[in-house]
Formats: C-alpha cells, sequence, structure tokens
C-alpha cells in the first residue's frame, strides 16, 4: 500500500522548475488549455498557485506522450 501525500499549492518557480517551461511558455499553455489553470490563493485577490497533482499528472503525460511517439 503507497502512503497517502496530501497535494498542496506549488508557486509558478517551483512549476517552472518542475516542468522546465519558461514564463512565456506557461503563459501559452494555460492560455491554450494545456496546462492547468492555476488556483487563485485569495478570492479577489492575485496570488495563485497550482495543485502539485495536476502540474505532476502533466508531466506525466509528456513523459507517456513522449515514450509513445518514440
Amino acid at each position: 500500500m503507497t502512503p497517502h501525500h496530501p497535494d498542496r499549492i506549488i508557486r509558478r518557480p517551483d512549476v517552472r522548475a518542475d516542468t522546465g517551461l519558461t514564463n512565456s511558455a506557461l503563459d501559452r499553455e494555460i492560455r491554450a488549455g494545456r496546462f492547468p489553470r492555476p488556483i487563485k490563493l485569495i478570492p479577489g485577490g492575485r496570488a495563485v498557485g497550482w495543485s502539485e497533482r495536476a502540474v505532476q499528472a502533466w508531466i506525466a503525460s509528456r513523459i507517456a506522450a513522449a515514450e509513445v511517439a518514440a
């Protein structure tokens, strides 16, 4: 049985580090609907973050797509 790891919110620097995407590439992928949308941290506020699970799932899907294409 695998241990349960709660989801957490990660901020843009962590998303960039995990994915290797630049700010502009990240924004472009979000607008195109190919990357998870950020979550507002405070209603009406500007601060956002991403679900770590959603980002990790996106990374896994990119790896899987690359393996199929190879």
